[in-house]
């Protein structure tokens, strides 16, 4: 038996604990209160005003000069003019584009006679496997003339092309009317554009065709200026860079084939455009583009499909409801990681290999008190644009390595290796650029989340000695 005393002991105890837990959770209440009272879309920051460095430029080519609605359109059923049908799918939502009779790009599958038409040269070489399967390829360009006439046409006449960025809808009533429904271009045109022109190059030269050649290789080089010189969104530019790439190594590709052409080689992969050096373009137009994913979280993200997709009832409260989720104070955030990476951009894509986006405000735990919500969207979306500074000198390492391989033509074999090593060459380039054997490599800052495979370059053999 427990004696009274032992009784009265255990009694004061759970009254204590009772007491303290009681304490506990009036604590955490209050806690709660204060942070919603933080955390609030009546206590959000005041303005949404866009930063002078994040505005857009208006645009400065004309509708009817601007190549990127015929780009956009290039798969249009026959008979109906690319640029109109580029126009429509540019002002439609994708949810509401009809597209019955659109024309197929070339899928051939693996082991096809003519498979080698998705080679890509950062893989594999492709000029061999295109002049390997050249009756193939010749058939499969037949089939799909109409295609392929729309990209020469648009790449014979000097192309130039800005691409625009839709207007946002004004409600978002229903997934259709979501930003990134139709402000993500559709790049599937400017990457099969730019494989035709290569193909057609690589058979020119294959069946000894020298004007057809050289007339393909200057559709080739003015189709990627034109994309480096227009691309204006993130998507777009990357694309642009992977055509470039591609283009470079088919030009030492088919020089290293053909000597004779390395001074007009030379000639066609230089300069690169002043526009494929400056970050800040997709910087702004990337950040727009975030904006208006923001705000849409903030206007409506009940409706279906829309923002913010999670099985968390929590997370879909803290997002949807007015407390938690703070869409103007965290525009605040993403525009302050915008304007710290333009800051860097300055001093062009070598300079954001340096770019590492630090997390914003004062900390406890790792987390901010407030707008608590905001900064752990803010904290998990930064850090994955610092690899697309990478991939931006990456694009001058590849130029630069190209152009390299080209001159290096005109050098004795023995002398080769000091006259790299006196190249005037950014220090950050130098580090990733070598010569080995008749090949100058460049090893790129990607990964892509597999190790990085070094790019190589052929040396046109014009000297024996």
């Amino acid at each position: 038996m427990v004696g009274n005393g032992e009784e009265s002991t255990m009694r004061k105890f759970a009254i204590t604990t009772l007491k303290a837990l009681g304490w506990l959770l009036l604590a955490l209440l209050m806690l709660a209160l204060a942070w919603l009272a933080s955390n609030n879309r009546w206590v959000d920051a005041g303005s949404d005003a866009v930063p002078q460095a994040l505005l857009v430029p208006a645009p400065s080519l004309a509708q009817e000069r601007n190549g990127y609605f015929a780009l956009s359109g290039l798969d249009a059923p026959e008979g109906e003019d690319p640029a109109q049908y580029g126009r429509q799918r540019w002002s439609l939502p994708r949810a509401a584009q009809k597209e019955p009779g659109r024309l197929p790009w070339p899928q051939p599958r693996p082991g096809d006679a003519d498979s080698s038409w998705n080679c890509r040269l950062a893989d594999a070489d492709c000029v061999a496997l295109w002049r390997e399967q050249a009756p193939a390829l010749q058939a499969l360009l037949l089939k799909h003339a109409t295609l392929g006439r729309r990209c020469e046409a648009l790449a014979s006449a000097g192309f130039v092309m800005e691409e625009l960025a839709p207007q946002p809808s004004a409600e978002v009533k229903t997934p259709a009317d979501q930003y990134a429904g139709h402000a993500i271009p559709r790049v599937s045109n400017w990457t099969q554009c730019g494989r035709w022109l290569r193909v057609q190059a690589v058979l020119a030269q294959q069946r000894g065709d020298q004007p057809a050649l050289r007339e393909a290789l200057q559709r080739s080089q003015s189709y990627v200026n034109g994309l480096l010189t227009g691309a204006h969104s993130l998507i777009g530019n990357l694309v642009a860079w992977r055509v470039a790439a591609d283009h470079w190594q088919m030009l030492t590709a088919l020089a290293a084939r053909q000597p004779a052409l390395t001074a007009e080689m030379i000639r066609l992969a230089q300069p690169l455009p002043a526009q494929a050096l400056d970050p800040l373009r997709w910087m702004a137009t990337e950040a727009a583009f975030g904006r208006q994913i923001n705000r849409e979280l903030a206007l409506n993200c009940r409706v279906g499909g829309l923002a913010v997709e999670t099985d968390s009832a929590i997370a879909r409260a803290l997002i949807c409801s007015n407390f938690g989720f703070m869409p103007r104070a965290t525009q605040q955030l993403l525009d302050q990681q915008w304007l710290q990476a333009m800051e860097l951009g300055r001093g062009g894509p070598l300079a954001l290999l340096d770019w590492e986006p630090q997390p914003q405000g004062s900390r406890l735990f790792g987390l901010a008190w407030f707008n608590t919500v905001g900064h752990i969207l803010v904290d998990v979306a930064a850090p994955g644009y610092s690899g697309y500074g990478r991939r931006q000198a990456d694009l001058l390492l590849q130029h630069q390595a190209a152009l390299l391989a080209l001159r290096a033509a005109a050098q004795p074999l023995a002398q080769r290796a000091v006259w790299l090593t006196a190249q005037p060459l950014d220090a950050r380039l130098r580090a990733r650029i070598r010569l080995d054997g008749a090949e100058i490599v460049a090893s790129p800052w990607t990964t892509h989340g597999e190790e990085a495979k070094p790019a190589r370059y052929p040396i046109p053999l014009l000297q024996d000695t």
